[in-house]
C-alpha cells in the first residue's frame, strides 16, 4: 500500500494533460437533443501528455480508463501502470448530454474526473486531486480518440474519362494512399460546373497504392500512352499520387503541369509513418510503397538522380496544409483546443512531428501525416511552391475536396495555355 502511495505521489506531483485514444469500441454517437447523453463506455489509452502549464510531458506510466455506462450513470476505473507499480483508482459518476463527471477516492485521496464529448472520436478531461484543499495538488486535462478500424482499400487498376472530349487538353486526377478516385468526385463536380470539361477532357486514375510508386508510374505511363498518347496531361495528385506521378514523368512521362496536394516529396520518417499506417491496418498487409516512402529508401535516390525528372520541375506546383492548436486557460476547463475538428488519427500524427517536448528546432510543421518541409520539397531549386497560410488549417485528408482548394485548382488548370 504504501508504494502505491509513493507511486502515485509521483505520477500525480504535476499536473498532466492525457490523449487517450480508444481501444474497446463502445459509443454510440448519436445526438437528438441537448439531453441526450452521448454513450463514453469503453476502454481508453493515452498516447499523449501535458502538464497543468499546458506543456508536453514524459511519463513512463501507461493510464487506462475503463468506463461502464448505464443510461446516464458511469462505474470505471483510471488504471496507471508505469511497467513496475500498477494503480487502480475507482471511480462513479454520471454523464448529461456531452458534459460527465467522475469522482472516487483511494487511500485518503479523493479524486475528480470532469470532461466533455468534443466529437465522435474524442474527449477532453481534467484530472484534479482533492478538489476541496484550497491547494490543488493535481489539474490533469485527458483527451480520448476512437481507434479508428479503418479497412484497407484495395484497388483494380482503372483509368476512367469522367467528363469532356477534348484529346489535345487533357486532366490526371490521382489519389493517395488508402484512397480511390472516388476522392475526385467534388472537384470533378466543380469542374462541371465551372466549366473545365468544356476544355479539358478530365480522367481519374487508380491504381494498387500498396504496390511500389516505380510499378504504378509504369502503369500510369502506359495508360497515358494508350488512352491519350501524343499529349501533355495536366496533373493533380493527392499524397501518395504526387509520387506516382513524378516517377511517370522520370520514366519519361510527358506533363504540361503537376499540382501536387500534400505530397511527401522528400519522404516520411518510415518509423513514424508506419505507426501511422499500422494503425489503420491491424492485419499487416504488405506495403511495398511505405517502404519507398522512407526518406534513405531507394525509391528516392534513385528518383533524385534522375536528370530528366529534375529538368522537368519547373513544371510542378506544391501545396500544402498545416495544422495545430493551442493551450487554451479557462480555469477547470483549460485544455488543448484543435483548429478545426480534425480526424483522430491526423491528431496523433500532429504529435509525432510537432511534439513540444522535443527541442525547438526538432519540431516540423505538419498536415497530421506529413511534414511540411517535405510537402513544400523544400530541397527543389525549382518547384513553385503556394504560401503555406493560404491552407492554414486544412489537414492531409481534405486537400482533395476542401472548397479553397478546389478553387484555387480551377484557377491555375484555367491559367494555362489551350493545345490546339
Amino acid at each position: 500500500m504504501e508504494s502505491q502511495k509513493r507511486f502515485l505521489q509521483q505520477i500525480l506531483s504535476v499536473g498532466i494533460v492525457l490523449f487517450f485514444m480508444f481501444v474497446s469500441i463502445g459509443c454510440n454517437n448519436s445526438k437528438d437533443t441537448e439531453t441526450t447523453s452521448v454513450n463514453i463506455g469503453g476502454t481508453w489509452t493515452s498516447y499523449h501528455v501535458f502538464n497543468n502549464n499546458g506543456e508536453t510531458i514524459e511519463t513512463p506510466a501507461q493510464y487506462t480508463l475503463n468506463i461502464v455506462q448505464s443510461n446516464m450513470n458511469l462505474n470505471a476505473t483510471l488504471d496507471i501502470n508505469d511497467n513496475v507499480t500498477a494503480v487502480q483508482i475507482p471511480l462513479t459518476g454520471i454523464i448529461y448530454g456531452e458534459d460527465f463527471n467522475l469522482s472516487g477516492k483511494l487511500n485518503e485521496d479523493h479524486y475528480l474526473l470532469s470532461g466533455i464529448w468534443e466529437n465522435n472520436t474524442s474527449i477532453q478531461v481534467n484530472l484534479i486531486k482533492n478538489p476541496d484543499t484550497t491547494q490543488m495538488e493535481m489539474h490533469t486535462i485527458l483527451m480520448r480518440s476512437l481507434r479508428l478500424k479503418v479497412e484497407a482499400i484495395i484497388n483494380k487498376y482503372d483509368f476512367s474519362k469522367k467528363c469532356g472530349d477534348s484529346e489535345e487538353n487533357t486532366i490526371v486526377l490521382i489519389h493517395g494512399l488508402n484512397s480511390n478516385e472516388g476522392i475526385w468526385n467534388n472537384l470533378i463536380n466543380q469542374f462541371k460546373e465551372k466549366n473545365i470539361c468544356d476544355d479539358f477532357s478530365v480522367w481519374t486514375y487508380q491504381y494498387d497504392w500498396t504496390k511500389s510508386i516505380n510499378l504504378n508510374g509504369q502503369d500510369l505511363l502506359n495508360k497515358i500512352n494508350l488512352f491519350m498518347p501524343n499529349t501533355q496531361p495536366v496533373i493533380v495528385a493527392h499524397s501518395l499520387g504526387g509520387l506516382v506521378a513524378r516517377s511517370y514523368i522520370g520514366q519519361r512521362g510527358e506533363v504540361k503541369k503537376l499540382i501536387t496536394l500534400g505530397t511527401p516529396h522528400e519522404g516520411v520518417i518510415l518509423a513514424e509513418i508506419t505507426k501511422l499506417i499500422h494503425s489503420f491496418f491491424p492485419n499487416n498487409h504488405d506495403l511495398d510503397s511505405l517502404s519507398d516512402l522512407s526518406p534513405d529508401s531507394d525509391f528516392f535516390a534513385n528518383l533524385n538522380a534522375n536528370e530528366y525528372e529534375i529538368s522537368q520541375q519547373t513544371k510542378y506546383l506544391v501545396l500544402n496544409g498545416i495544422i495545430g492548436g493551442s493551450w487554451q486557460w479557462d480555469g477547470f476547463n483549460s485544455g488543448w483546443k484543435w483548429y478545426d475538428d480534425y480526424p483522430t488519427l491526423i491528431k496523433a500524427g500532429y504529435w509525432i512531428y510537432e511534439d513540444p517536448i522535443l527541442p525547438k528546432d526538432d519540431r516540423l510543421e505538419n498536415d497530421g501525416i506529413v511534414p511540411q518541409y517535405s510537402s513544400r520539397f523544400e530541397s527543389s531549386p525549382f518547384v513553385e511552391r503556394v504560401d503555406p497560410k493560404q491552407f492554414a488549417w486544412l489537414c492531409h485528408d481534405w486537400l482533395p475536396y476542401k472548397d479553397e482548394v478546389m478553387s484555387f485548382v480551377i484557377e491555375k488548370i484555367k491559367e494555362l495555355p489551350l493545345s490546339k
